[in-house]
């Protein structure tokens, strides 16, 4: 029986339904107390772990950090295994691409119809529109990537509904001669957001076993992330540039480096799982031959409910079916999935680039639930032989930067440092034995997304000669296939001092007033930035230093360096920034981490604009804490 709280009678005939709200209000209670009680236990924590690297004098010496430290035991745990519902589904797509319907468990249904999800003209690119729907009892061939399964019951009730997603070739039957080329290789790039190279051994244990001792994949310990957010490194890897200066253009004028490929005969795909966090928007046209955003978009994101759902999950506590799942199946198996039936379905050169966001963007452990499914995807790529003339690359763009580890020194090092695998195809070592060589040497360099970018052009032009210059003065990128020199810089190499990896620290004292003027100064810097919404946001101001640290690098010749931690009010902001010294002037050593969640603090905030979004703490939120 339904709860009818507004009709007369309803405590006589839902005394049930009063129980169970109770018992939903009492959980959702206890989870907001909880998750107080964690956030004061551990997101303000003290920080007890630098990592000093004593050899100062090298212009980069690679951090080797272990990925157990007992430093950050206490962050790592086991994710508990998703549930999902356990709910027949009655219609699914075969290995032919033809819309089915179990007919022995779907006798019930006496009516089910199929509507296709379209892009609708939306400026921001975040609307979908559906076809007229049309009704089927057989087997069909649904000319579609995604399209909508609705069925009803013989009372004429929707009693079924499901989102179905697979490959739909769209080659025609007589290909172009550009598309017969098959010696061509496949460039595949998978992605984990938030990833770090420590964090990538410690989660994905049966992944990366697999990279490194079946697929012999080089594994690069130098990558270093350009910046905190993942823009500002997928720019640089995929075309190139540090960021995009014109903001009035749409997307599709982006010079991505997938275009380049499509026009050399490749079919392309393209996926981000999470439609607002997704790194390139606005699209007018559809950007790549596959493109799964309007599948994401059908689904209803719903912020709160998510970061509940998740903060829950990644602490092992079950309320039913987990939010990282749809229907019966995870969330990251429809990505894998459609990326699978891509590489698996056409025969023609394939450059293709997924992107989950929604695992690890801000829980450290919960990725682990996927090991098991981007293991199986590797094997079966492998012994499909779809793995023997592909330019496999799995990656991310930097470390975790909210959960508990970023508030020790030795989350601040995974932060900036990635996890790279390149396998190359079989053939590559034997026909190309000096460029094999550079690349596998290159492995203890520091790299950063720009080089990766220089790859995927060399790939593309099938140039695996050493493009390095004979100069002091190197180019911002360099292909993996080039030497790179032992010596290089983070300046060198485009990185600013506060996301340079390479340096050593030593503390000094918070408290000292040299190092609130420090802090000081960081609360300037970032309330000028607040003036653009004077009206919305609050002015902040200093709660405390959290730590002070001074550093030596490439960068210390030119003057001293710091890097300081602040809290700040209202709203509880940890902020951490590098601020350099000159004579008496000082000045940030580039952009202001947050590094902390900061939810729907900024929600007054409806532009884009990082640097507001995670400074901001808005006017219409509680004015007291």
């Amino acid at each position: 029986m339904r709860c009818h709280p507004f009709k007369s009678g309803w405590k006589r005939s839902c005394w049930k339904c009063t129980v169970k709200r109770f018992a939903v209000t009492f959980i959702l209670t206890w989870i907001g107390c909880y998750s107080y009680y964690l956030y004061y236990s551990h997101y303000v924590v003290k920080y007890d772990y630098a990592f000093v690297n004593m050899n100062i004098d090298a212009a980069c010496v690679i951090p080797d950090l272990d990925p157990f430290d007992s430093s950050i035991k206490q962050y790592i745990y086991q994710p508990q295994p998703l549930q999902c519902s356990q709910k027949h589904e009655y219609t699914y797509i075969d290995n032919t691409g033809i819309l089915k319907m179990n007919k022995t468990a779907a006798k019930s249904l006496s009516k089910c119809q199929y509507s296709i999800i379209r892009r609708a003209k939306d400026p921001r690119d975040s609307k979908i529109y559906y076809e007229d729907a049309v009704e089927f009892t057989d087997n069909v061939n649904v000319k579609s990537d995604f399209f909508k399964v609705t069925c009803k019951n013989a009372a004429r009730q929707v009693a079924y509904t499901n989102i179905h997603c697979h490959i739909h070739n769209t080659l025609p039957t007589s290909q172009p001669h550009h598309f017969q080329d098959q010696r061509k290789p496949n460039v595949l790039i998978i992605g984990l957001d938030s990833m770090s190279r420590l964090n990538f051994i410690r989660r994905m244990p049966k992944t990366y076993r697999y990279l490194t001792k079946n697929l012999n994949s080089l594994i690069f310990k130098g990558f270093n992330s350009v910046g905190g957010y993942s823009s500002i490194n997928i720019y640089p890897l995929l075309m190139g540039l540090p960021n995009w200066d014109h903001e009035n253009k749409p997307t599709d004028w982006m010079p991505i480096i997938w275009k380049a490929f499509e026009k050399n005969g490749y079919v392309t795909l393209y996926s981000e799982d999470k439609p607002s966090y997704s790194t390139f928007q606005n699209f007018h046209q559809q950007p790549t031959t596959h493109f799964q955003r309007p599948f994401w978009l059908s689904f209803q994101e719903n912020p709160i409910m998510d970061g509940i759902g998740l903060f829950v999950a990644d602490r092992g506590i079950s309320l039913g079916n987990s939010v990282l799942c749809e229907g019966r199946t995870p969330k990251h198996m429809l990505q894998i999935n459609y990326f699978k039936e891509f590489v698996l379905k056409y025969k023609v050169p394939r450059f293709g680039f997924i992107w989950n966001n929604l695992l690890a963007h801000d829980w450290l452990n919960m990725v682990q639930v996927s090991d098991d499914d981007y293991y199986s995807l590797l094997q079966k790529l492998e012994t499909s032989k779809q793995l023997d003339n592909t330019f496999l690359i799995f990656m991310s763009d930097h470390g975790n930067r909210f959960d508990w580890i970023r508030h020790t020194m030795h989350g601040r090092v995974e932060e900036r440092m990635p996890f790279l695998a390149v396998k190359p195809p079989l053939w590559f070592k034997s026909k190309h034995p000096q460029a094999y060589a550079r690349l596998e040497d290159n492995v203890q360099k520091l790299i950063t997304p720009f080089d990766v970018h220089e790859l995927l052009r060399d790939i593309l032009n099938s140039n695996y000669t050493d493009r390095t210059p004979n100069s002091d003065k190197l180019p911002r990128g360099l292909s993996l296939f080039s030497t790179i020199p032992s010596s290089r810089t983070c300046k060198q190499a485009a990185i600013s001092e506060h996301f340079c990896a390479c340096y050593g620290i030593q503390e000094i004292d918070k408290n000292s007033d040299f190092v609130k003027r420090l802090a000081n100064y960081v609360i300037t810097e970032i309330n000028r930035v607040l003036l653009r919404k004077e009206s919305l946001c609050f002015q902040l101001k200093l709660k405390t230093v959290k730590t002070a640290y001074k550093t030596f690098s490439e960068y210390s010749s030119s003057g001293n360096s710091f890097i300081i931690s602040i809290e700040t009010s209202p709203g509880g902001a940890i902020f951490e920034a590098t601020v350099k010294q000159i004579a008496e002037e000082l000045h940030l050593g580039g952009d202001i981490s947050r590094i902390n969640k900061y939810g729907d603090q900024s929600k007054c905030i409806t532009t884009p604009s990082r640097d507001l979004h995670k400074f901001c703490y808005c006017k219409n939120n509680i004015k007291t804490q």
